[in-house]
């Protein structure tokens, strides 16, 4: 996604393969946004281009990164925390995107990069 001034906002990278596409895909989602209702757009955005990943990589798509970078205030983070707890946390499974991968996400306030969540959700409940 671009915004009206040409800045990303949403950036997707695959990296990995392998020998003949016999390898395993990993993603990174930088998400980079100035609201906690800008972050929820993304991360709706970033889930279906996930969907789509699986499909194409079937038995082949591996870890997901999120990259989240945000230009808030200190105060707003918990807002942020508090959504991408729900989402992988404190539901009896995180979304059907990201169920059977490894989930890292990393949360920084713009622009001293002060991080504010360092979350890695394992596959299966591990």
């Amino acid at each position: 996604m671009v915004t009206a001034l040409g800045v990303a906002v949403l950036s997707i990278e695959e990296v990995g393969g392998g020998w003949f596409g016999g390898g395993v895909y990993a993603t990174t989602i930088s998400i980079d946004c100035a609201s906690i209702i800008q972050f929820k757009s993304d991360w709706a955005e970033a889930l279906r281009w996930i969907a789509e990943w699986r499909e194409r990589r079937v038995g082949q798509s591996g870890d997901v990164t999120f990259l989240v970078r945000s230009e808030t205030t200190a105060g707003s983070m918990g807002a942020f925390k508090a959504f991408i707890g729900e989402q992988l946390l404190n539901n009896p499974l995180p979304p059907t995107e990201l169920q059977g991968h490894r989930v890292d996400v990393a949360l920084f306030l713009l622009p001293e990069m002060e991080q504010y969540l360092d979350l890695i959700v394992y596959p299966n409940g591990n």
